[in-house]
């Protein structure tokens, strides 16, 4: 019978190719590991690793078990975080993952007129872009999101509901200081020069592609692209890039850090913003009322 622990070991060897990494990154020793593979090998009958001058390689029946393994590994997993956020609900705690625009306008009456209702129910919400909030569903880290939904966040294990469209300018932010606003120079003649960040997203890369055909400048490469909005405000204040961001988010960057607004938009972005949660996922009464509070904003916004 095959044994999930035994499993991991095996992979961790299929993946480093050695014994000696494989154990150290399982935190067993060598000859645990060891062991254990061989008690696996008995298990199937079959010979699944050969050793070689280059390290450990797998055999035919290595790479077949190496294939199932990790879609048995990824089912337990599944089955572990599905577990996980049952046990978490049955405890009244609910985590939401939340973009600006529900952090600063909508989660906050919803959230505390719920725990005024429900006093002993417990809420933590994640901040973030929709690129790292679904990734959070899927693992079990956070129980449903309210964000921006783009275009290509089509899934079936998603369910999502769209509240409403936000429509928004994109501005250029750099540091107040930046090197390159030294002067009077015209804006053509150095603002290509600059290092760029920009939040991940289809429509992000096309304002910005657009921006520069219509000034007749060249297009700049991004050096970075990110859904952290912690990261692109680093990547900014400490190391003078430049970012194209949403007003809202920037005209409120500039408020707390050293950021100064060089070029604002007249032309607006729309994207649908909305509920997002996993098909499978037990909802309870409590994130029923929330998403129902939610819901009651957005339609009177």
């Amino acid at each position: 019978m095959l044994d999930v622990k035994r499993l991991k070991y095996f992979l961790a060897v299929a993946t480093y190719g050695q014994v000696k990494r494989a154990a150290e990154s399982q935190n067993i020793t060598q000859s645990a590991l060891t062991r254990s593979l061989q008690t696996l090998e008995a298990s199937v009958g079959a010979q699944l690793l050969l050793r070689t001058s280059n390290g450990i390689k797998l055999t035919p029946a290595g790479e077949t078990l190496k294939e199932h393994a990790e879609r048995i590994l990824s089912y337990v997993s599944v089955a572990e975080s599905d577990l996980e956020s049952q046990l978490r609900k049955s405890a009244r705690e609910l985590h939401i993952g939340a973009s600006r625009l529900f952090v600063n306008q909508i989660l906050p009456s919803a959230i505390f007129s719920t725990l005024k209702q429900v006093p002993e129910l417990s809420v933590t919400v994640h901040q973030g872009f929709m690129y790292d909030l679904v990734p959070r569903l899927r693992n079990g880290e956070i129980d449903l999101a309210f964000s921006i939904i783009p275009n290509d966040i089509d899934s079936p294990d998603l369910y999502v509901e769209t509240l409403l469209d936000d429509s928004t300018a994109l501005s250029i932010y750099i540091r107040e200081d930046h090197a390159l606003l030294k002067g009077n120079r015209p804006l053509g003649s150095w603002i290509s020069r600059l290092n760029w960040v920009l939040p991940l997203g289809e429509q992000y890369e096309t304002f910005f592609r657009r921006y520069f055909e219509e000034k007749e400048l060249p297009v700049p490469d991004v050096s970075l692209r990110s859904d952290s909005v912690e990261l692109i405000i680093s990547a900014m204040i400490d190391h003078q890039f430049a970012a194209f961001l949403p007003k809202s988010v920037g005209d409120q960057l500039m408020e707390k850090e050293k950021l100064v607004k060089i070029f604002g938009s007249t032309r607006k972005l729309s994207w649908p913003a909305g509920i997002v949660y996993m098909n499978r996922s037990i909802r309870t009464a409590e994130a029923e009322m929330i998403c129902n509070k939610v819901r009651s904003i957005c339609a009177n916004l």
